[in-house]
């Protein structure tokens, strides 16, 4: 896919192009996770890009926060082609996952962004906030917004790729007996269709060994997860929004 880009250096993108994209990615870095429902090895992804000199990592920096108290949780440096970690994530943390898939959306989508386009001229490294990384929305005026919000569908892609996320639910589905509306969530007040969503939700977050957050944001977005919005009005935008904000604890600031 060749890619159009606006005057700052942003590709011009649709959420189907960046699951074409992401699917792109996968296809050379960890093609098996394409074919059947499977976490993402993120480790073998690094040191494979590592190894052919396309990118470089780091995961022990102290990474600071913003003026206004947020951590700083991960950066991509646009000139170095270097990722950064901030020390406080483990490997363990919840968290690490999508903040690393986040960052290497920036490396694979964002290298030819200009520096006005960050909010920050003079700098080359796209510094990824807890706020930054709770954009699901794309403000016209801000265009950093379009940066992140594609870096998380990106990241959203290449951790639970399009291809097999339907095939996932299905089979867990089964799994618990379910056998109405395969492939698909429907959630609404009744406690059965609680119980079902939250133990479907469940297995989905262990297959892909991503945090339930994540699997919600997901499967909202493909449209997997169906809302009785008679007896629970909450618009897709708010379930993933919340789900990211869950994701990194509410994003608020450190102090």
């Amino acid at each position: 896919m060749s890619l159009k880009r606006d005057d700052l250096g942003i590709p011009v993108l649709d959420a189907q192009d960046i699951e074409q994209l992401s699917e792109r990615f996968l296809g050379h870095a960890a093609p098996q996770v394409l074919s059947a429902p499977l976490f993402t090895p993120l480790a073998e992804i690094m040191d494979l890009l590592r190894r052919e000199g396309h990118c470089s990592f780091q995961f022990d920096e102290d990474l600071g926060a913003t003026p206004e108290g947020y951590k700083y949780l991960g950066y991509f440096d646009i000139r170095r082609r270097h990722i950064s970690i901030d020390r406080s994530l483990s490997t363990e943390d919840v968290r690490f996952p999508f903040t690393v898939a986040h960052e290497l959306g920036h490396f694979y989508l964002h290298q030819t962004v200009r520096p006005d386009a960050l909010g920050s001229s003079g700098t080359d490294a796209i510094r990824d906030s807890t706020r930054d990384l709770v954009t699901h929305r794309v403000e016209g005026s801000r265009p950093r917004s379009l940066i992140e919000w594609q870096a998380n569908r990106f990241a959203a892609g290449i951790l639970m790729p399009r291809r097999t996320v339907r095939r996932a639910v299905e089979n867990a589905q089964r799994a618990r007996g379910i056998t109405r509306g395969l492939g698909t969530i429907w959630l609404d007040r009744q406690p059965r269709s609680k119980r079902d969503y939250h133990l479907v939700m469940g297995d989905i977050s262990a297959t892909y060994r991503v945090s339930r957050a994540v699997t919600r944001y997901r499967l909202t977005e493909l449209g997997i997860i169906e809302v009785d919005n008679k007896t629970m009005p909450t618009l897709v935008g708010d379930l993933m929004g919340t789900a990211l904000n869950e994701l990194f604890a509410g994003a608020t600031p450190t102090a």
